[in-house]
């Protein structure tokens, strides 16, 4: 079995974050281990790319595509669906935490009052 040498450093360094921003809860904890999972196969996928290249030799002897940008692409799609159902983008933490937007009230109240 393979050791999982970047999921454990990617989740001790968001979860804390999450927990401080009050956005993890217990039910969230699948997507945090999707994310970190994901992570750990794109930096090994881009590892593999770095060794080997873009273009790798394949099973007839010919120039083919690396399998392993495949991979990395996949894991790149899955760490922005976790990322945002995590609230890990701009766009997707504001909509988790309001964005800190104040509330509107009514500009009105109290006129009538008077």
């Amino acid at each position: 079995m393979q050791e999982l040498e970047y999921a454990a450093k990617i989740w001790e360094s968001i979860v804390p974050e999450l927990l401080k921003n009050k956005i993890l809860c217990l039910t969230d904890m699948h997507n945090v281990e999707g994310f970190c999972l994901a992570y750990e196969n794109w930096r090994k996928a881009q590892r593999e790319v770095a060794l080997h290249g873009i273009v790798v030799e394949g099973a007839q002897g010919g120039p083919v595509k690396n399998p392993a940008l495949t991979a990395m692409n996949e894991a790149a799609r899955q760490m922005t669906m976790f990322g945002s159902l995590l609230g890990l983008d701009p766009s997707s933490r504001g909509r988790l935490t309001g964005g800190g937007q104040k509330k509107k009230g009514n500009a009105f109240a109290g006129v009538l009052d008077m």
